[in-house]
């Protein structure tokens, strides 16, 4: 019986100790395993910020009177932008109209059209000197046969005379008011001081104005203004040959071809 009890003593030790060391390698196991779990777990990701706090909603608008002045400062802005897209082209349209202008006084058929003008206007001032001259000379046998019953046939001839002489003065007016016109219109396309910058153009405006001046007051002017205004047709005369013989296409080229078109006004 001892020895029965003896060895189940030891059994029971023997399983005792086997059972142990099992629970401890079991325990060692799952250590191992959790350890080996915890390692590779990734780290828990951070939390997303909160949302910003929502501003406070704005205060009302104040009321106030509405602005009356609004729609004309839109007006005064739109007619301002009106006028500034419309400035360019204006100024646009008028160089080219100065270009066109000068242009055209710069060609041959105005070259030619002009001293035309000229030498017609020389033709009707020499004319109405002979005329005046003739009027004079009328009315000196005029008087000297008053008794002889004659003088009525020399006051008719000068009367014929001086309305010849007065259709000759028309017809300068007429030609001097067309060269004032052409001088007045290269002034405006080349500028007043590009004009007067050429002393040629300074000189013929000179001329053809205090001419014209002259023709229109010439029967109301007596004594030295009148003796001043015939003397002045004589400088006419001159200036219009200088002219004729020496810059105009038509006879400058007859007795200098190096001169004629391009040279006088222009």
């Amino acid at each position: 019986k001892i020895m029965a009890r003896t060895r189940t003593t030891k059994s029971l030790f023997l399983c005792s100790a086997a059972l142990a060391v099992c629970l401890f390698a079991l325990s060692t196991v799952q250590a191992a395993e959790s350890a080996s779990a915890t390692a590779e777990k990734p780290e828990p990701e951070a939390p997303p910020p909160p949302p910003p706090p929502t501003p406070p909603p704005p205060p009302p608008p104040a009321t106030s009177k509405p602005n009356s002045s609004a729609p004309k400062q839109e007006k005064t802005l739109n007619k301002k932008s009106k006028g500034s897209s419309v400035t360019p082209t204006l100024s646009s349209m008028v160089s080219k109209a100065k270009h066109d202008v000068d242009h055209f006084l710069h060609s041959e058929e105005a070259h030619i059209a002009k001293s035309a003008l000229v030498m017609s206007d020389v033709g009707l001032v020499m004319t109405g000197i002979q005329l005046q001259l003739s009027i004079v000379h009328e009315n000196y046998l005029a008087a000297k046969l008053a008794g002889a019953g004659a003088e009525s046939h020399h006051q008719h001839m000068a009367h014929v005379h001086h309305e010849r002489e007065q259709l000759c003065a028309q017809g300068s007016i007429l030609i001097l008011a067309i060269l004032l016109v052409e001088n007045l219109a290269a002034m405006w396309a080349q500028g007043p001081k590009k004009f007067f910058k050429k002393t040629a153009q300074g000189v013929d405006f000179f001329i053809v104005a205090t001419s014209l001046w002259l023709e229109l007051i010439f029967e109301k002017i007596t004594g030295a203004n009148r003796l001043f205004a015939e003397w002045w047709r004589f400088v006419r005369i001159v200036h219009g040959a200088y002219e004729t013989f020496f810059h105009s296409p038509i006879v400058a080229p007859l007795f200098n071809p190096n001169h004629g078109h391009g040279g006088g006004h222009h």
